[in-house]
């Protein structure tokens, strides 16, 4: 049987996991986490390899084989299975034989909290408003591939949204740094060859920040992560964090909730409308840009203008929601942007497909020129549609 880890060091801000020879070709260095604003010291070793274990299972999945992990619990290596399965079945074309061994006894919480995974944007900030009465503890893991370690500029403008937000609901927050991401070598994204996005994005992203968020939530007392989902019931695709993913994710001392499964992305826009206007909360601006310097929305990449076009089909002011263009304006910019400047994949043409069908519903008896062009919006169509499209408008 091979091992998973050579040894883990416990500090009072930092644990750091060393991977075992076995696995060094695939982790140029430890992988580590560190917060300064809770103490670690206390944290068992079960939990404490969590953030390890929860970023290397898909990777010997894929190998193939035994692997012995005496410090993650009997419990915890049984619930995987579950997630190796669900990974199967939204994977298919690839083989998941690989199976973790745990031995240790696993610990218990002893006080009930929730926490949620947050960095500004539409999912986790529905999420948040969704769930503000239950007073979550709101955390921000930086160093995934959203939110790299080297971009300090991005981290200040979530941590400034964050501390907003936090503030402005009295929840408390905590930062989280770690490698998680960057400590994977070029060999991890050979695995799979042939995944339509990103390891990160198809199969990483959901486990691997669940296990980066783990010690800090034992150390705070929390007993249930929020995971706050990407896509809706629709959406067929595989995807890296799914409820037969990180849904399922049960470590004894918490458990995660994949979070606003029932809602796209629209509808999330909708949902926060109601939500400030019925509480009497400000609705709150998200950071939704994936252009690394963060300084506000450039209201350019793919992200930026699906949640607008998010906003616009439920004739809401994209201003409110953090982007410096008007209602007319923004209409404008999207008529002339999709799909001339992005990139035309499944997760688009999805994406765009819902905010359609919701343009449809609201017609109504006198369609503007936008919204008329909405409804008629297909991204899996040919460029020529596009073309007559934009000529009609």
């Amino acid at each position: 049987m091979q091992s998973l880890i050579s040894k883990i060091t416990i500090e009072p801000h930092l644990i750091t996991a060393y991977p075992s020879e076995e696995l060094s070709e695939f982790l140029n260095e430890p992988l580590f986490i560190h917060s300064e604003q809770i103490n670690l010291s206390n944290t068992p070793e079960d939990i404490a390899c969590l953030p390890f274990i929860y970023n290397i299972a898909p990777i010997v999945w894929r190998l193939g084989g035994d692997w012995r992990a005496p410090q993650l619990s009997y419990a915890a290596a049984e619930n995987l299975e579950l997630v190796r399965m669900g990974m199967a079945e939204l994977w298919p074309d690839y083989e998941w034989n690989g199976k973790i061994h745990g031995a240790a006894t696993a610990s218990k919480q002893s006080s009930n909290k929730p926490a949620l995974l947050f960095s500004g944007g539409l999912d986790s900030t529905f999420s948040a408003m969704q769930l503000v009465k239950q007073k979550p503890t709101l955390i921000t893991i930086h160093g995934g591939r959203d939110l790299q370690l080297a971009d300090e500029n991005a981290w200040v403008s979530v941590e400034r949204a964050t501390a907003k937000f936090a503030t402005t609901h009295q929840l408390d927050s905590i930062q989280i740094k770690s490698n998680f991401t960057s400590t994977l070598t070029e060999r991890v994204d050979q695995l799979c060859p042939g995944l339509p996005a990103s390891w990160w994005a198809s199969i990483q992203h959901g486990l691997g920040l669940a296990g980066v968020a783990a010690p800090v939530m034992f150390a705070a007392g929390n007993n249930e992560l929020y995971i706050s989902a990407t896509h809706t019931t629709g959406h067929q695709a595989g995807w890296g964090s799914h409820p037969k993913l990180d849904g399922v994710l049960n470590w004894t001392a918490a458990k995660a909730n994949h979070f606003g499964y029932d809602h796209d992305r629209t509808q999330k826009i909708q949902a926060l409308a109601d939500l400030a206007e019925n509480n009497h909360y400000p609705i709150p601006e998200l950071i939704v840009c994936t252009r690394r310097n963060r300084q506000g929305n450039c209201m350019r990449c793919p992200k930026c203008l699906r949640t607008m076009g998010s906003v616009l089909v439920n004739d809401l002011d994209p201003e409110k929601f953090g982007f410096e263009l008007n209602k007319n304006d923004a209409k404008s910019h999207l008529m002339g942007s999709i799909p001339a400047s992005i990139k035309v994949t499944d997760n688009e043409i999805f994406a765009w497909k819902s905010i359609s069908k919701h343009a449809v519903e609201n017609l109504g008896s006198k369609p503007d020129p936008f919204m008329k062009w909405l409804a008629k919006l297909d991204l899996s169509k040919k460029p020529g549609f596009f073309e007559r499209l934009f000529a009609s408008k």
